[in-house]
């Protein structure tokens, strides 16, 4: 029998606040998702993580072993210290931001992201060289908070 699909509408938040997994999970446009604590996405049939609204990856471990998309005008926001980004399909039109983090960049943006943003109060420098490689849309910096000049 096959996993069902698992939904976040427009307009649902949700928040992860204990450790908890998905397999098949849809985020509507409109919708938000926050990892507060360990999510594993399991690796089931079909696409298992399917975002066209937001999802916030705020703290703990997340393991996501399935197939997984970040569709056209979809956010990720990377709001904690380090952490990996997970591996998935990035529409040009979707946005990769970070927000959160003081002393180290997301591992794993090495793959080609739609747009960047670095919107975090970092309070030391800020190395991507190597780290960040292919942006196929806009490279942005709203915000490098008081550290030295970051590294880009």
């Amino acid at each position: 029998m096959p996993t069902p699909t698992q939904s976040l509408y427009n307009t649902h938040t949700v928040t992860v606040a204990a450790p908890a997994g998905a397999d098949q999970l849809v985020v509507e446009a409109g919708a938000t998702l926050t990892l507060g604590a360990a999510f594993t996405l399991a690796d089931g049939a079909g696409t298992d993580l399917d975002v066209s609204g937001t999802l916030v990856n705020s703290v703990g471990t997340h393991v996501f072993t399935g197939t997984s998309s970040f569709n056209a005008n979809s956010l990720y926001q990377h709001n904690r210290n380090g952490g990996a980004a997970p591996t998935t399909s990035w529409n040009v039109t979707s946005l990769f931001e970070v927000t959160g983090g003081t002393s180290s960049p997301p591992s794993n943006i090495s793959q080609t992201l739609g747009n960047f943003t670095w919107n975090s109060n970092t309070t030391t420098t800020t190395n991507l060289l190597g780290g960040l490689t292919t942006v196929a849309g806009n490279f942005r910096v709203q915000n490098s908070g008081d550290a030295a000049p970051a590294k880009w």
